[in-house]
């Protein structure tokens, strides 16, 4: 079992695609996951997701069992809620001598949210597991933002399941110290653990960025920036016809989607035709920032080969 959103190395169909490509994918998904009404598309979309880190990744459930155990309490206090505080018509379930009303329109409500909790988390893992941190980093670079900045993205990403590592570590020594709080099933105790949990694993998180920062000082991580030097990397990413191909089922996705969603709802502030048109602008305007920012970078590749040229030559 790895730990939660941890980046599980493979050579899958998902793992080969360009992290950009990824990214419009699950934001495209997630879009027409969230603004459809009713519970249907839910279930298909958060089985379709599991589906897809399964056999197009080569994840299977078991690897994120953990993740999933602790949404089952979430949805199932989300349909509770929704059940008995929602309105008519309701359904009566006699249990001698009471009889519980429930909700229908709130059971199917409350279960709605669940599964789009569901497909966000299961969305973002397909993201998180099959995309290496280093590439996420380099992706946004190429994209446009600054090295400083994209390096903070991945190694935050990185950073996460070091910090599940490191409570893990706590836990095993807390256990074999003959304390066992995190393994109790009172939420009270586990709450405790964690509570007490917490100074050592500051400590430790701590300790570990300040190693990091002094190898990255000792590597010359600011080297490049502060002499006019373009910096190189280990390997490269490129856009391929699969991240094409990839980019352009995800928008006509959305767009199918969103198309039929507005022309099927009713709206009592936005129109049809507001929406129609709100919905054809935002794409064209993505992909002029992403242009833009494209645009920009190899503006500002150029000028950095520029300095380099400049630098040999003196």
């Amino acid at each position: 079992m790895k730990f939660l959103y941890q980046y599980s190395a493979s050579d899958s169909f998902l793992h080969r695609l360009d992290p950009r490509s990824k990214l419009i994918f699950i934001l495209c998904y997630l879009v027409v996951a969230l603004i459809w009404p009713g519970y249907q598309l839910m279930i298909f979309t958060t089985l379709f997701a599991i589906f897809l880190l399964w056999f197009a990744a080569g994840i299977s459930p078991k690897e994120y069992w953990q993740f999933l155990a602790y949404l089952a309490p979430i949805m199932i206090a989300l349909i509770l809620v929704q059940s008995l505080t929602g309105g008519p018509p309701y359904i009566e379930i006699p249990l001698d001598p009471f009889v519980i009303s429930i909700s229908e329109p709130g059971f199917f409500l409350g279960l709605g949210i669940g599964l789009r909790l569901a497909t966000m988390g299961i969305a973002f893992m397909i993201f998180a597991m099959t995309t290496d941190p280093f590439d996420i980093s380099l992706a946004l670079h190429k994209t446009g933002v600054s090295f400083k900045i994209s390096f903070l993205v991945g190694f935050m990403l990185r950073f996460l399941p070091l910090i599940q590592e490191e409570l893990f570590t706590i836990a095993d020594a807390s256990k074999a110290r003959a304390y066992k709080a995190m393994d109790s099933k009172n939420p009270v105790s586990i709450l405790r653990a964690i509570i007490a949990a917490m100074p050592p694993l500051a400590a430790g998180a701590l300790r570990r960025s300040q190693n990091i920062a002094l190898a990255m000082e000792l590597r010359g991580f600011s080297f490049p920036s502060e002499f006019g030097i373009k910096r190189t990397f280990l390997k490269d990413i490129q856009m391929k016809r699969a991240d094409y191909l990839t980019i352009a089922a995800s928008l006509s996705y959305a767009i199918f989607g969103l198309t039929l969603f507005f022309t099927t709802q009713q709206f009592d502030v936005m129109g049809y035709t507001t929406g129609l048109t709100v919905f054809l602008v935002f794409p064209a305007l993505a992909l002029t920032i992403l242009y833009s920012l494209y645009k920009k970078a190899a503006k500002r590749e150029e000028q950095e080969k520029k300095k380099q040229l400049q630098v040999q030559t003196q």
